[in-house]
């Protein structure tokens, strides 16, 4: 299950995924222009996976995944992207992930980070969004805190 939710004042997609999550899921989420309108293709993009073991993925689904998303306009797919995980298990799948994304021409590694520390990837966001709202900062940062649930 995954949860989106785009804020235009930091411009910026937060997306959060929950058991039963697969990542079918995430390409679903990409390539639908109704939950990610084209005017904001292209934005960063934070994805909290700490509700999830993605240790338990199949290196062959992760291999498809990435099939799938080499197929996808760069405009979707080169974007900065900071992911949330809650353990060395899975910060060792996403790393794999983007070192076969970038060997796979897919999204280079600098555009990604990864990281157990919220304040940490949102510090990285920063970098790629200019400058901060910080109501919508301090929203980002309470849909981080309830990453427990799946809803807003």
């Amino acid at each position: 299950m995954l949860y989106h939710r785009y804020f235009d004042a930091l411009g910026l997609h937060f997306i959060r995924a929950a058991d039963p999550f697969t990542l079918e899921e995430l390409i679903s989420l990409q390539t639908n222009s109704e939950k990610i309108p084209p005017e904001t293709v292209g934005r960063p993009v934070l994805i909290d996976f700490r509700s999830v073991s993605l240790s338990s993925l199949d290196p062959a689904d992760i291999r498809r995944h990435l099939m799938k998303k080499s197929a996808l306009d760069p405009a979707v797919t080169q974007v900065a992207c900071a992911y949330l995980v809650g353990n060395d298990a899975d910060y060792a799948v996403v790393r794999m992930a983007n070192v076969l994304s970038e060997l796979s021409g897919i999204n280079p590694e600098s555009r990604s980070f990864i990281t157990e520390i919220p304040g940490d990837a949102l510090n990285w966001l920063v970098g790629w969004i200019g400058a901060v709202n910080s109501d919508a900062l301090d929203d980002l940062q309470q849909a981080m805190k309830d990453h427990g649930t799946c809803g807003p």
